[in-house]
């Protein structure tokens, strides 16, 4: 569960090389680190394209981070759920609580099924595990020289 806050997003101070990529550096700036940096960008990716004005089947933002199971909490607002910023901050708060498990993944970036029961394994293969191990090798791509 998120913590519940109204607070504007705070953007952790820059203190390791990051790749140019902006995502990435949104991320970054957001708090995550190593390889969380890494599956942060890849979920984006996976889920939104990096694009954080994107809604689609109930999900808002970069991390698709779902109305029907966060629009009654008090941080919850659907239009800023749509700014890069505060859609980082909220799926960064919710990596906290929840670790990876929202987006069907381990913190090792393996497929944990625990949320997606009811999808066959080509289901969850077609939509979490290939799509993630696409967005990784992309941000691998992207971001080697700076690692």
């Amino acid at each position: 569960m998120l913590p519940i806050s109204t607070a504007e997003p705070r953007m952790a101070p820059r203190s390791e090389p990051v790749c140019s990529d902006p995502l990435v550096q949104l991320l970054h700036k957001t708090g995550w680190r190593g390889w969380d940096l890494a599956m942060a960008y890849a979920i984006a990716w996976r889920e939104s394209n990096g694009k954080p004005g994107v809604i689609g089947r109930g999900g808002y933002g970069l991390f698709q981070l779902q109305a029907s199971a966060h629009s009654g909490k008090p941080w919850w607002d659907s239009s800023r759920m749509l700014e890069g910023p505060y859609s980082a901050h909220a799926a960064y708060l919710l990596w906290q609580a929840n670790g990876w498990r929202p987006w069907g993944l381990t913190a090792a970036g393996e497929l944990d099924p625990s949320e997606y029961r009811s999808w066959s394994p080509a289901e969850q293969e077609a939509w979490i595990t290939a799509p993630f191990r696409k967005y990784l090798a992309q941000y691998q791509s992207l971001c080697e020289e700076t690692q």
